[in-house]
């Protein structure tokens, strides 16, 4: 067989896979992205039509890379001449205490104000007063609020990815499963057989999101992974009667709210909490966990004003763990020339524009100038 040469093969082609291919194509590089699904699909963790940014972190790094990806936000909007954001500005409040994707809620005023990122703060009198919306608060509740915060719009970002690697000259299968990678260390070059042909190219970027160990089983690497299927759901709002801000509760448990702002009327509500887990998503049903619905339903009724007693519609998405629920960026050990992201838990799309950036520079100089120290795959607990 034959096989068809690149510069770059990126396999997986959700939200960072489309941002890597956009930004190495841009480098006038030959680019191919390969899909085992279609791009817009109910698989990826990208799914959905809107998810959530925010600059507001109790982690300086993490807050820091937040903060550049929103410029490169606003750059992509520039260049697409797409509206993907929409500033809405953040609420968090609750209790404190620190929660899985969310930090602790009350280290934020201190990484906020050492990075110069303004913020608002509130006491339960003050919250209520601002937020009528709200109902049920303590007098131990504590608020956050910060406005460089908002909607992005996913499936529009996902299009839009698509269409820019394609019009700087990238190649993007769909609908083609990788069989086989191999990196031989006699010319560098790495072999990818997928369900349709045969590739080859001097650099791969490894972005398959849960289906990671899939593809790293034939580099004999494997990482302590795991697929949370995590149940969502959308709800009816008097947006006319109430303003909704998007939103995070810290309590027992972790809730948080995205109004939509196209539609609107609607808000999108998580639970950050599953008993859903598996080693893969091939192994995930894809079924709703309805207890996780029914919390939510408790939650909305006894905090929100104007919120429907039911969801308009129940969803699910995965978000692919690493044991200490932190990012992998990193090269494949034992490969120099194979780039990996993997572990998005969840937090990742808000970051896609840097992502993507961030791959490109690691496939094509070797190195990037932020720090991703903390995303390396050789910490403790992530290589299996």
């Amino acid at each position: 067989m034959n096989s068809q040469q690149y510069d770059i093969i990126i396999i997986g082609g959700g939200a960072i896979g489309l941002s890597a291919a956009y930004h190495c194509a841009q480098a006038e590089k030959r680019v191919l992205l390969l899909e085992q699904f279609e791009f817009i699909n109910d698989k990826h963790s990208s799914k959905g039509i809107a998810r959530f940014f925010r600059l507001i972190y109790s982690d300086v790094m993490l807050c820091k890379l937040a903060r550049s990806s929103y410029a490169l936000w606003r750059e992509l909007e520039i260049k697409s001449q797409q509206k993907l954001f929409d500033k809405t500005g953040v609420l968090f409040y609750g209790v404190g205490g620190e929660k899985l994707h969310l930090g602790d809620l009350t280290k934020l005023p201190q990484v906020m104000s050492s990075l110069g990122i303004a913020y608002e703060e509130f006491d339960s009198r003050s919250l209520q007063k601002r937020f009528p919306v709200l109902k049920s608060i303590s007098d131990e509740t504590v608020g956050i609020y910060q406005e460089d915060a908002g909607i992005l719009h996913a499936k529009t970002i996902l299009q839009t990815l698509r269409k820019l690697a394609q019009e700087n000259g990238a190649d993007l299968h769909e609908n083609e499963s990788v069989k086989s990678v191999h990196s031989h260390q006699s010319d560098g070059l790495i072999t990818v057989h997928t369900s349709r042909a045969k590739y080859q190219a001097q650099k791969a970027i490894l972005a398959p999101g849960g289906w990671t160990n899939e593809i790293l089983k034939h580099l004999d690497v494997k990482l302590n992974l795991e697929a949370w299927l995590m149940t969502y759901a959308h709800y009816s709002i008097d947006s006319e009667r109430y303003r909704y801000p998007m939103w995070c509760f810290f309590g027992n448990m972790n809730y948080s709210g995205l109004p939509f702002v196209a539609p609107s009327g609607q808000m999108k509500v998580l639970i950050d909490f599953t008993k859903a887990k598996y080693e893969s998503p091939k192994d995930c049903s894809f079924e709703p966990d309805l207890d996780m619905v029914r919390l939510m339903n408790t939650f909305l009724k006894e905090n929100f004003h104007g919120v429907a007693i039911e969801p308009s519609a129940i969803k699910t998405c995965f978000y692919t763990m690493t044991p200490d629920k932190n990012l992998i960026l990193d090269f494949v050990p034992g490969h120099e020339n194979i780039v990996l992201f993997t572990g998005g838990t969840g937090q990742a799309f808000k970051f896609v524009p840097l992502l993507g950036h961030i791959l490109s520079q690691l496939t094509l100089a070797g190195k990037t100038e932020y720090n991703i120290d903390a995303f390396s795959i050789l910490r403790s607990g992530i290589l299996a």
